[in-house]
């Protein structure tokens, strides 16, 4: 980690993995106001000088030619590298002395994850999880508070593509759901019904879940990553309401039974008739960059660590332990899936 300097307040943030995702994270960190500095590895030296180059950066970009150099450069790095490096990079990270924001899944076992966030507490250093659909647009300006779910469905399907499949589509593709399916729901299922066909891997391609929640609530969660075209919804019906997501799009869509009487709100009208009561509300379309409030997350959490106030409670972004609790419930539905 590196020392304050000249520009104590601002943070040195480094790179692990600039392949896709690393990429993202470069560009984000590239035009924020909490960085001064970013620094880069891979173990792709050329591709990291590559980023290096392209990269539209208002900071200085420098390549480490090793990992040690990278962190002991950096206040605070981003990991996105494969799954299965995570433990190993974010367990140096921490003994370095960085915050860490980890690229999802946390670790490769719930039990890896487990001691990344005991070794983060007991160095009082951030760790947070790059469970980027907590940040996307069709939950902007959307009232948790409000949500009572009492059926929740999920499509969340991907053509073909080889990166990520070191790992089920459990934990590459679903694991973001049953991160949102946890916050939505405010409870863990009492009860995992699951199937699952390994197609193309040798890992299971294509998954089916059905979760039963102790409030009573029931979710069913179908993810693929071998399907002809991209979906990605969430259908969330409760009492005297119905709200869908397309976490695609970043948009949402209401409809609710209004009381009797209740005048009609600005964007609602009347759709069925049922004395004029079931009303749909227009469609909202958020207009936030998921990554970036992750990222801005992540290094607002950081500065405020820094600046003495310690890690913020609760978490600005999605915390280890939260990644670690979903990421445990994927393992439970794979073992559903092997039982089956």
């Amino acid at each position: 980690m590196s020392e304050a300097g000249p520009s104590a307040g601002l943070l040195t943030v480094g790179v692990i993995g600039v392949g896709h995702l690393g990429s993202y994270h470069l560009q984000k960190y590239a035009g924020h106001g909490l960085v001064s500095e970013i620094v880069l590895f891979d173990v792709d030296g050329e591709r990291a000088n590559q980023q290096a180059a392209s990269v539209d950066s208002e900071h200085p970009v420098t390549v480490c030619g090793s990992l040690s150099e990278c962190l002991d450069a950096a206040d605070a790095v981003s990991i996105a590298a494969p799954t299965s490096e995570h433990f190993d990079l974010a367990w140096m990270a921490i003994n370095s002395g960085c915050d860490l924001l980890v690229e999802k899944p946390i670790a490769s076992s719930s039990e890896e994850g487990r001691s990344l966030v005991e070794a983060a507490e007991a160095a009082d250093r951030v760790l947070h999880v790059g469970h980027v659909e907590r940040f996307n647009p069709a939950l902007q300006e959307l009232d948790t508070t409000d949500l009572r779910p009492g059926f929740i469905e999920v499509h969340r399907l991907a053509p073909w593509n080889p990166r990520g499949t070191d790992v089920p589509v459990i934990h590459d593709l679903m694991v973001h759901d049953l991160d949102l399916i946890l916050f939505l729901v405010g409870e863990e299922p009492v009860d995992i019904q699951a199937a699952g066909v390994s197609v193309i891997t040798g890992s299971v391609d294509i998954a089916n879940v059905r979760l039963t929640f102790p409030g009573g609530c029931v979710a069913n969660v179908t993810s693929s990553r071998i399907s002809l075209a991209p979906m990605r919804k969430m259908r969330i019906f409760q009492r005297d309401a119905y709200l869908s997501l397309d976490l695609q799009s970043g948009s949402r869509e209401l409809v609710r039974m209004r009381d009797a009487g209740e005048p009609l709100q600005a964007g609602e009208q009347s759709v069925m008739d049922l004395e004029e009561r079931i009303i749909t509300r227009s469609p909202f379309k958020g207009t936030r960059d998921a990554l970036a409030v992750e990222i801005d997350a992540f290094l607002r959490a950081v500065s405020a660590r820094r600046e003495g106030s310690g890690v913020p409670d609760p978490p600005l972004g999605v915390s280890g332990a939260e990644a670690v609790r979903a990421l445990k419930m994927g393992e439970e539905i794979a073992r559903a899936i092997e039982s089956s």
